[in-house]
C-alpha cells in the first residue's frame, strides 16, 4: 500500500501541483526523476513481501495471484531499465532534456507500464484482502 499508494498520490497530486508551482513540467520532471528511484526501490521491497504472502495462499488461488505478481515484477524490471534510458536524455545540472523526442517516447512507455503495474496491484490487493477476510471469518 505504501508503494502503490505513494505512486497514486504522487502522480495524481504532487506532479500537477509541482508543474503549476514551478511553472514548468520539465522542471517538475527532474524532481520526479529522483522520486521514481525511491518508488521503484519501494516496489522491490513490496514485491518481496507480497511473494511471501502469496506463498501461503491456498493452491487453487495461487495461479491468478502469482500471474498478477509476475506482471508487476516484469513491469518493475522494465521501469528500472526505462529509467536508465530516460536518464541518458537528461542533463540534471542544466535542467535540460537533450533529446525531447527520444525522451517522450520512453516516457510514454514508462507511463503505460506504470499504469499496467498499478492496475495489477489493485487487482492483487483486492484478492489479498479477500483472502484475508475469508481466513479471518473461517477462524471465527
Amino acid at each position: 500500500m505504501f508503494w502503490q499508494g505513494g505512486f497514486t498520490f504522487y502522480s495524481a497530486v504532487v506532479v500537477p501541483i509541482g508543474g503549476s508551482v514551478l511553472r514548468s513540467e520539465p522542471t517538475q520532471g527532474f524532481i520526479t526523476r529522483e522520486v521514481t528511484e525511491y518508488l521503484n526501490l519501494a516496489g522491490v521491497v513490496a514485491l518481496a513481501i507480497w511473494a511471501w504472502e502469496l506463498s501461503a495462499e491456498p493452491l487453487p488461488r495461487r495461479l491468478l495471484s502469482w500471474s498478477l505478481w509476475l506482471v508487476m515484477a516484469a513491469a518493475l524490471a522494465a521501469l528500472f531499465w526505462l529509467h536508465v534510458r530516460m536518464d541518458a536524455h537528461l542533463d540534471p545540472d542544466e535542467l535540460r532534456i537533450h533529446d525531447r523526442t527520444g525522451f517522450r517516447i520512453l516516457h510514454r512507455a514508462y507511463l503505460i507500464l506504470s499504469t499496467v503495474q498499478w492496475a495489477a496491484s489493485m487487482l492483487l490487493l483486492a484478492r489479498t484482502l479477500h483472502a484475508w477476510t475469508r481466513l479471518t471469518t473461517s477462524k471465527s
